[in-house]
């Protein structure tokens, strides 16, 4: 069974607010000087790239790839399975926990799990939630041609 076309605009309108969250959630972080070294962990031999001796994620990197895959996802259901990215959702805080970063539809939820993360710093965590949950965007005057995108 084929799926509704999706407006290509439609979706160049989520990208480009999907890009404005990201700024948005990084500008956090450098604002956050001393949670660099909770922010950045090495990656497994299994997830690193095999080109490097040595591959980092962010914690930066993990919230905008979820982000992402959750506002695409959620806006054009059919394309939710065809979303991937490069990072493991997993993190671990300084108590050695290992905690998925995994995104729901509450701001909350999602500030109470970036918490443990970020070791129980309440108001970046809410900064962070407030922001990977806000629908505004400040560029929705600007509309591309239309054209369709079939998933199929």
């Amino acid at each position: 069974m084929a799926s509704e076309p999706i407006l290509l605009s439609d979706l160049l309108q989520c990208l480009v607010e999907c890009s404005e969250k990201a700024a948005r959630i990084a500008q956090i972080f450098r604002n956050e000087d001393d949670l660099f070294q909770l922010l950045v962990e090495e990656k497994s031999d299994t997830e690193k790239n095999k080109r490097f001796v040595q591959d980092f994620k962010t914690l930066a990197d993990v919230l905008v790839q979820e982000t992402i895959q959750r506002d695409v996802g959620k806006q054009f259901p059919s394309l939710g399975s065809h979303i991937c990215g490069e990072e493991q959702n997993s993190f671990q805080n300084s108590l050695g926990e290992s905690i998925r970063v995994e995104l729901t539809d509450s701001e909350d939820e999602t500030a109470a799990l970036l918490s443990q993360v970020l070791d129980g710093r309440d108001h970046v965590a809410k900064l962070l939630a407030s922001v990977v949950h806000s629908n505004d965007s400040n560029c929705g005057s600007v509309r591309p041609p239309v054209l369709y995108l079939q998933v199929v």
